[in-house]
C-alpha cells in the first residue's frame, strides 16, 4: 500500500497537523501488523457470538460493581449481570466514562 503519512484536519479540512510516513521507520502508518477496527470486531464477534450476549443498539446508562458481578443498566431499563463486561462503544466511551470517570 502506498502511504505517505497521516494528517489531522479541522472541520473545513485543513491540515493542522501531519507526521510523515518516514517517522513510522519503514513500517508506514498502517503497518502489516495492524488490524483494522471493523475487521478485529469482526473475529472478536464470530469467535464469541455462541458463548456472549451481545445487545446491539443498546445504551449502558449505570454500571454497579457488586461483589461478585457487574450490574449494567441499559437505556430501556432493563439490568443485566455479568462477569465481564466490555464496552465497545467508540473513542467517546460511556462504558469508559463510567468506569473511569468524566475525561
Amino acid at each position: 500500500m502506498d502511504q505517505r503519512g497521516i494528517a489531522r484536519a479541522d472541520t473545513a479540512v485543513r491540515r493542522r497537523a501531519e507526521i510523515p510516513v518516514a517517522a513510522f521507520h519503514g513500517d508506514g502508518a498502517v503497518s502489516p501488523r495492524e488490524i483494522l477496527r471493523g475487521d478485529l470486531v469482526t473475529v472478536l464477534y464470530r469467535a464469541s457470538a455462541a458463548d456472549a450476549d451481545y445487545r446491539f443498539n443498546a445504551r449502558i446508562t449505570d454500571l454497579v460493581q457488586e461483589y461478585d458481578v457487574v450490574v449494567a443498566t441499559l437505556s430501556d431499563g432493563t439490568t443485566l449481570g455479568a462477569d465481564l463486561v466490555v464496552g465497545a462503544d467508540g473513542p467517546y466511551s460511556t462504558v469508559r466514562g463510567l468506569v473511569f470517570g468524566a475525561r
